[in-house]
């Protein structure tokens, strides 16, 4: 069923009450938007049902377009690579460790009432934020985390925050790695992590920290391992052996225990290559993702268009976070314009 867009956002889909479905499709104005329930697909997977569904949304409008090879059309053969279990194919025996879980620190702030998300969008010019990125001989992953880690930082207390690392979680997809196609899930996911001493550092000195956790964490060999253990926890006798409702309890406390390690998440879904018969037709697309239970924020990031769109996810009154961020980006010159839902608003 297509509905009318809520103010809230990121609702727990009742499958009962949505036709047996775990995906909705909202609307409004000229915005198309897609819930997801995450156990279908990953942010990838979405992304491709969306544009699917947008480009046969343009065809019942009667413009004339072409798929080039960019966008999956109803007319094609699922293939059996679209369904493929690509954690399986590649499991090896080869495993490591879990880490060591520290708990992290995390932003206060006052709660919205009955589950409401504030959105924040910054819209920025994709070529000036390459550029800047470019200066800092980082990605635009890498320097978004480390300002994410900075504007925390920069707002937080510094005598919690020197006892408590900033833990960022950075989903990888995992398609180019393996040169996978499925449309499933297929991502892992690492952390980078920043702990205070006595003093906050500065900018700089993040990002070169951030830069080597990511150059250590997607070693090929180490995000091998880290896929053996995530499938191996699911293939051991234990785990089948389990009886439903005990896996359902294990799976919710160990929902609890990750946002416990975690201060945040920050999530970059790359550039959208649209069909050039597209051009004129779509103006950009955002991400924005729920926020886990001891999370106050989360950052989705996605270009199109020429067009970045860094969107902030929070859920609490409070915007100093989102303030900070982006005022350090235009205090390197870029232009940002920014968006809200205006949930602060509410009384």
């Amino acid at each position: 069923m297509i509905k009318p867009e809520s103010s809230y956002i990121c609702q727990a889909i009742d499958s009962h009450n949505n036709n047996g479905y775990l995906f909705t499709f909202f609307h409004y104005q000229n915005r198309i938007s897609l819930e997801i329930f995450h156990g279908i697909c990953d942010g990838r997977g979405a992304l491709e049902f969306l544009k699917t569904v947008v480009y046969h949304y343009f065809e019942l409008l009667g413009f004339q377009v072409e798929s080039e090879n960019l966008v999956l059309t109803l007319d094609q053969e699922p293939t059996s690579v679209e369904i493929e279990d690509s954690y399986l194919k590649n499991f090896s025996l080869t495993g490591r460790k879990l880490d060591k879980m520290v708990r992290a620190y995390h932003t206060s702030g006052t709660r919205f009432p009955q589950e409401g998300l504030g959105v924040i969008n910054g819209k920025v010019r994709t070529e000036q934020l390459r550029k800047l990125v470019k200066e800092n001989k980082a990605t635009i992953s890498q320097y978004m985390v480390a300002l994410l880690t900075h504007s925390i930082i920069q707002t937080g207390d510094i005598k919690r925050l020197c006892n408590m690392p900033v833990n960022i979680c950075v989903p990888i997809d995992m398609r180019g790695y393996y040169h996978s196609k499925t449309l499933r899930n297929f991502f892992l996911f690492f952390r980078t992590s920043i702990l205070c001493k006595e003093y906050k550092p500065s900018f700089e000195e993040i990002l070169t920290k951030i830069k080597n956790q990511f150059s250590s964490e997607l070693d090929r060999e180490r995000l091998q391992k880290n896929l053996n253990l995530n499938v191996s926890l699911g293939k051991s006798t234990a785990t089948k052996c389990c009886p439903l409702i005990i896996k359902w309890a294990l799976i919710r406390l160990g929902h609890i225990i990750g946002s416990g390690i975690m201060t945040s998440t920050m999530s970059n879904l790359g550039n959208v290559v649209l069909p050039s018969s597209m051009n004129g037709l779509l103006e950009n697309f955002e991400m924005n993702f729920d926020v886990a239970d001891q999370y106050t924020h989360n950052l989705g990031i996605i270009s199109c268009n020429g067009i970045t769109t860094i969107g902030f996810t929070r859920c609490v009154y409070e915007t100093e976070l989102e303030k900070t961020f982006f005022s350090y980006l235009t205090d390197q010159g870029l232009e940002v314009e920014i968006q809200s839902n205006f949930w602060e608003g509410v009384v």
